[in-house]
């Protein structure tokens, strides 16, 4: 019986709930949103900004920071899990397409966090799809509840939400590889469908760039199987008519492969009809579509079979607000009146205009007085532009809007007293124009204009003006740029062209100009002044009227924007224009902010409204994308500071690593690994809520011998000079320098594959279905080859991380706590460290939001003990460095998230059982002082283990006499479900005595232990191996006690 649609609810809809496949996506990485997959990134990689970004970053480096959370996370409900060497051998596939990509560029494209996370998203789509397509269905449909329906029809398409100037092209091009990598058919064409000609000459140039080869749409040559072939969708057309370029859906024959760049603008007639066009080049083939705008179109009341097929098809969200969170793109500010009624409609239209033409010119001083900033930040000179209609407005509508700019131009280079009146009044803030505090609209909104207006007498200031915007003074000339296509140049007098017009109709709009008294002349010499708008030589201030701005113009300049005729109804488009105005490059090409106040307004992008009621339109479609949450600083407060320096913590440090130690892989046979391909499969049982759902592993296990694959009688099959330049490449990649192997090694390695899961005397243990080893074709031999690949770089960086870890045990060193700043994983100010938690603004909330700032402005009710608070719950106790601790229970509180993140329940509940036993301890403290520290990844002390780059228990307790500061002990405690145990955490209570050896031989008296401490009741405590449950808290002060006073008896 087919499965019944569910009606999906069109008030206050959050359409990001509706994106099934991408939650699902993420709920088999162990996360239920993005912001809890961004927040757990940014508080597990090492050294980075609030933003990520890291130098010498590789994208492996995302991979094994998703295999701690996989290793934190039980098996999936939904029948599907995802395992560690599965995201491993993802992660090999994306180092192979950026290679791929990277091979023809002269800088190298380099992964940013989230554009890593859209292609890990589609191999482990791609991967389900061809190898487990029906449990992936099936599975799918489990997760969606009866809310949409998948079948192996609507599978055909993977769409990305992600906000303009996120890099959606460079996802595109690995898109290209991914596809053919799966192979999920062979397509007869593949298509790379724009929205205008711009776009297409622009994704050409990018394609031939990643080495993908392409070609522009032409009558001849209609299809390709070797070529992306780039073609507009105005090209499109039922009927073909005549000998023009226009072409119809049917001419491209077979199964396709399209990829689509912004494939809508709103839902008009002529829009739905492109749809129709796309739809059928689809069918039998393979989509991809890539959109800043897909919030604008989706509403499940208007078009409901549009709002199922993108929700069911949306892989990766990466919308603005992510976008900007993340520190990506300009600020913005944006000047709008709801009401001008108060003021003559044309002197309101007057003060806009001069308002944002101060604002440009403050903009370009302060560009030109910090030109070494410039370069630094990669911040083009500012460029101000005015944008015209919209496809659906008239021409003569779009003519007039323009012309109100041109006359305005003219008026203020023309008649200096009317210009001069009304400088003076928006510089001291005295339009009549208030904004909703009744503040003068412009009170504050200059940095430096004010003060050199009232140095300076106006004359000169006004001079000065028309020198750095209109390239000097004179009387305004306009010419028609005849070497181009719909262009009118402007300039004073006989200066430099500081202004453009690009406009679809010249000859119309010259007869406009005409009846307005404006004399055209001709430029016969100049050619395009559009084309060369981004030159670094380009003399244009001033663009008015381009819709190529919208349609995907690539450029840094724009600083300043004025709204004509824009979106009066078209909020996709709108989004559009804000997205490409807010673009920005960033220092070292970061695409971020960089928050220096010298430069601050060449970084906030300047938006005014020559017509109020079009910037309200402007605003409406903002609002779907406005920034959600607001962020609140939590102060935090060190404790007991005087001690720091008493505290001491070990140092493990491989700076010399490289040089010191040489790694002979033929050398090194202690080493072994076991890769599991085999597929994990579960099924949930449920009774009757999902809290009581059991999970039943129904995989084969890697205890059967029958699926154990040992590679040595297929070694001489591979290609060997492939499979060693594969390895050199990664070894290069990982920074691996020091590590040597030959052909000769790595096949000594695959010789010695396990044979049975009993033996004892092998390299590696492989687990792979039968079918593999079934070698009838040259492709599964490739594939056995790839699998050996993909092998021997798991053993490389097995044993290399062994190395890492030995040399770290036998060079450790002391330090005082001091030496590292325990707390430097929080935001910084001048008067306090800060922990930022994050809470939606709605209207609902608005009492929990009183409620947390009370909290927060009040020290005494701040550092009271309340972990189960349900505004702002926090652990208050002596014995912490830092005060408070908070807790990140979203089941409690309606937080977001926190930077840096907050204790989880395990967390507090061990805490909360330390507290009680300190009070009433089993053994005698008296003569000892206890100090607590939530170790935090970024800024404590971590561990190399095999399985991952490091282990960071999360808390570390001191106890030493009081004293004196020797002998003292350093513990670490890791709460921990069960069900989530690694044999090597558990280990790290006998390993790190090699580094207790190590540093004592320095002359120190301190002992080191470490404890996993399980939480629940999913696993037996094995007290000798320090592994304990909640209630052996005991057992840490009871094993390290008697160790201190032994040291402290010796003579």
């Amino acid at each position: 019986m087919p499965r019944r649609r569910s009606t999906v609810s069109t008030d206050s809809i959050n359409i990001e709930h509706h994106f099934i496949l991408f939650r699902y996506i993420l709920s088999l990485l162990g996360f239920s949103s993005f912001m809890e997959l961004k927040n757990f990134i940014q508080s597990h990689i090492l050294d980075v900004t609030p933003t990520f970004e890291t130098t010498n970053q590789t994208p492996t480096y995302y991979a094994t920071t998703l295999c701690k959370k996989l290793s934190d996370t039980p098996l999936s409900l939904y029948s599907i899990s995802i395992t560690e060497d599965d995201i491993f051998r993802y992660d090999s596939n994306i180092l192979n397409y950026l290679k791929k990509i990277n091979q023809k560029r002269q800088i190298p494209i380099n992964l940013k966090y989230y554009q890593y996370l859209a292609i890990l998203f589609t191999e482990i789509y791609f991967d389900l799809l061809k190898n487990k397509p029906d449990e992936f269905i099936n599975s799918l449909n489990n997760f969606a509840n009866s809310t949409f329906t998948f079948d192996r029809k609507t599978m055909n398409k993977l769409a990305y939400f992600m906000a303009t100037g996120s890099g959606k092209t460079i996802i595109a091009h690995i898109n290209y590889h991914q596809f053919h990598h799966y192979k999920l058919f062979e397509p007869d064409c593949i298509l790379f469908i724009t929205p205008n000609e711009g776009l297409s000459k622009q994704h050409h140039e990018e394609l031939i760039k990643s080495n993908i080869p392409a070609i522009l749409y032409s009558e001849s040559g209609l299809t390709t199987t070797d070529k992306v072939l780039i073609i507009e969708i105005t090209k499109f057309t039922e009927v073909k008519k005549g000998s023009g370029l226009s072409i119809t859906p049917d001419s491209f024959e077979g199964r396709k492969l399209i990829f689509v760049d912004e494939g809508h603008k709103g839902q008009s007639s002529e829009e739905r009809k492109w749809k129709s066009y796309r739809d059928q080049l689809a069918e039998n083939g393979f989509v991809f579509e890539y959109s800043a705008t897909f919030a604008q179109i989706l509403n499940p009341s208007e078009a409901p079979d549009i709002f199922e097929e993108y929700c069911k098809s949306i892989i990766f969200d990466y919308s603005y607000k992510y976008f900007y969170y993340d520190g990506y793109g300009k600020d913005f500010s944006i000047i709008n009146i709801q009401n001008p009624r108060e003021i003559q409609a044309d002197l309101f239209t007057d003060i806009m205009f001069v308002g944002n033409l101060l604002t440009f010119y403050e903009q370009l001083l302060i560009f030109e007085n910090n030109k070494s900033l410039a370069v630094k930040y990669n911040l083009e000179k500012p460029l101000w532009i005015f944008v015209g209609s919209t496809v659906t407005a008239s021409s003569q509508k779009e003519f007039s809007d323009i012309l109100t700019v041109v006359i305005l131009l003219s008026k203020f280079v023309s008649e200096p007293n009317w210009a001069l009146n009304l400088i003076e009044i928006i510089l001291n803030a005295k339009t009549g124009l208030r904004n909703p505090f009744g503040e003068d609209i412009f009170e504050n909104s200059f940095l430096l204009l004010p003060a050199i207006y009232h140095s300076t007498n106006r004359e000169e200031f006004y001079h000065n003006l028309l020198k750095t915007v209109f390239n000097g003074s004179g009387p305004l000339r306009l010419f028609e740029i005849k070497n181009a296509e719909g262009e009118i140049a402007l300039k004073t007098g006989d200066n430099s062209y500081f202004a453009l017009i690009n406009i679809g109709n010249v000859a119309e709009f010259k007869k406009l100009l005409t009846k307005s008294n404006f004399t055209i002349e001709s430029d016969i010499i100049s050619p395009s002044l559009f084309d060369s708008i981004k030159s670094k030589s380009s003399t244009i201030n001033i663009l008015i009227g381009s819709k190529k701005f919208i349609e995907g113009w690539d450029t840094w300049r724009v600083s300043s924007i004025g709204l004509l005729y824009v979106g009066k109804s078209q909020g996709p488009q709108i989004i559009q224009l804000f997205g490409r105005g807010v673009r920005l490059l960033g220092e070292n090409n970061s695409l971020k902010r960089s928050n220096n106040p010298q430069i601050k307004p060449l970084e906030t992008l300047k938006i005014y409204g020559i017509k109020s009621d079009y910037l309200v339109k402007f605003l409406e479609a903002i609002k779907k994308e406005e920034i959600e949450l607001e962020p609140i600083s939590v102060p935090i407060k060190p404790q007991h500071e005087d001690k720091w320096n008493d505290l001491k913590i070990i140092k493990l440090e491989t700076p010399k690593f490289y040089h010191d130690e040489f790694i002979d892989i033929s050398k090194n046979s202690s080493v072994s690994v076991t890769l599991n391909l085999l597929p994990r499969t579960t099924v949930g049982i449920s009774t009757s809520t999902r809290d009581t759902i059991t999970i039943e592993t129904m995989s084969n296990t890697p205890e059967y011998d029958d699926y154990l694959l040992d590679l040595s009688p297929y070694i001489n099959l591979f290609n060997w000079q492939r499979i060693y330049t594969e390895l050199l490449s990664y070894k290069l990649e990982h920074n691996y320098w020091n590590i040597n192997f030959t052909i000769d090694s790595l096949k000594n390695i695959l010789s010695k594959g396990a044979k049975s899961s009993s033996d004892n005397n092998f390299c590696y243990k492989l687990y792979v279905l039968p079918e593999v080893k079934n070698l009838t074709t040259y492709s599964d031999i490739i594939r056995l080859e790839d699998i050996a690949i993909l092998l021997l770089k798991k053993y490389i960086s097995a044993l290399y991380k062994i190395q890492v870890k030995e040399y770290e045990s036998k060079n450790a060193t002391v330090k005082n706590l001091t030496d590292i700043n325990p707390l430097s994983i929080f935001e910084s100010t001048l008067n306090a460290y800060i922990q930022t938690v994050y809470v939606k603004k709605e209207t609902n909330l608005l009492s929990y939001l009183n409620r947390i700032h009370n909290i927060v402005n009040d020290t005494n009710v701040l550092l009271t003990n309340s972990p189960y608070d349900p505004t702002l719950p926090r652990i208050i106790f002596h014995e912490s460095l830092f005060l408070p601790l908070l807790l990140y229970t979203r089941d409690l509180t309606h937080i977001e998230y926190m930077n840096p993140t907050g204790l989880n329940e395990g967390e507090r509940d061990f805490l909360l059982k330390l507290i009680d036993y300190l009070k009433n301890p089993s053994i005698d403290l008296s003569n000892y002082e206890i100090y607590v520290l939530r170790n935090y990844p970024r800024s404590g002390i971590g561990f190399l283990i095999q399985t991952s780059e490091k282990f960071y228990p999360d808390f570390i307790i001191w106890i030493k006499p009081k004293s004196s500061i020797y002998p003292q002990a350093i513990v670490f405690a890791d709460p921990k479900s069960g069900y989530f145990l690694s044999e090597e955490k558990i280990n790290l209570a006998l390993s790190i005595k090699d580094i207790e050896k190590t540093i004592n031989s320095q002359g120190y008296h301190i002992t080191l232990e470490s404890f996993i401490i399980i939480v629940d009741n999913s696993s037996s405590p094995i007290p000798d191996k320090n592994l304990i449950n909640l209630n052996q808290i005991n057992l840490i002060f009871e094993k390290v006690i008697p160790k201190l006073n032994k040291i402290d008896s010796q003579p």
